[in-house]
């Protein structure tokens, strides 16, 4: 057998099988390779990801809180905006109850008024003729004029006031007079109060009594007065004689203040 020969075989297939071995020994390299390269990939992602996600939580977070302070405030203004609400509405209510209750005591008033006006304008024909006159033109602008209630108020005071003083003494008024009959007359007229009164001419010849009936003030000449106590009382009322007890048809003191 040739030695040489069959040794060079022998080492020829040994190589042979190392090459073999060697080329498949290559692929599943690479494939680990791959992998590796792969799991690493993935890794890097997920690193990125998490801290991605660290810094979108951290943002988030403060969002959150920024939103949570933001909600609060609002909700702090809101009930105080409630609050003050509450109490503009309060007053506001009081104020309608108020506008209510005037609106109310204004229209009593009102009609409080156009009684005493009606009244006064009954009342009116049966007064003295001074005051009557006196009356007249308050009377006029009363029912005229556009008056608002405290305008009213005001003059229907007034001519009750005048009213009042006038009752409350013995005056003396000296006018021209018409008689039932016609005739004319100058006359010392006395008053007591807004009841009754007297007349006596200026010649003593005309005398009488007058007195306030449903119909108005009525002059009626009076045979049973003693025309010397009318004129008594007309000289004290002047100052012309001392004050003294007057006997009918005054059965009181008069003194000389009118």
């Amino acid at each position: 057998m040739n030695l040489p020969f069959l040794l060079r075989r022998s080492l020829l297939c040994s190589s042979l099988l190392v090459m073999s071995g060697l080329i498949q020994a290559e692929p599943a390299t690479t494939a680990a390779e791959q992998l590796v390269s792969q799991w690493v990939g993935l890794e890097q992602q997920r690193n990125q990801m998490q801290t991605d996600w660290a810094l979108t939580e951290a943002a988030l977070r403060q969002q959150v809180s920024l939103l949570e302070a933001e909600q609060k405030e609002l909700k702090q203004a809101l009930a105080a905006n409630k609050g003050e609400r509450s109490e503009v509405d309060e007053a506001r209510a009081q104020l309608l109850l108020e506008q209510e209750q005037m609106e109310t005591d204004q229209q009593a008033l009102e009609g409080q008024l156009e009684r005493a006006y009606q009244q006064v304008q009954r009342v009116a024909p049966q007064l003295p003729p001074p005051l009557a006159a006196k009356w007249r033109e308050p009377l006029a602008k009363l029912g005229a004029e556009a008056l608002d209630s405290s305008e009213r108020l005001q003059a229907l005071l007034a001519l009750v006031a005048d009213f009042d003083r006038f009752n409350a003494r013995v005056a003396l008024n000296t006018t021209a007079m018409t008689l039932t009959d016609g005739r004319e007359i100058l006359a010392d007229q006395v008053y007591l109060g807004v009841a009754q009164g007297w007349y006596i001419s200026a010649d003593d010849q005309y005398f009488g009594r007058g007195t306030a009936t449903a119909s108005g003030w009525q002059w009626q000449e009076q045979a049973d007065i003693d025309p010397a106590d009318v004129r008594a009382i007309v000289a004290m009322l002047k100052g012309e004689r001392e004050p003294a007890m007057v006997p009918a048809p005054l059965a009181s003191a008069v003194g000389g203040d009118q």
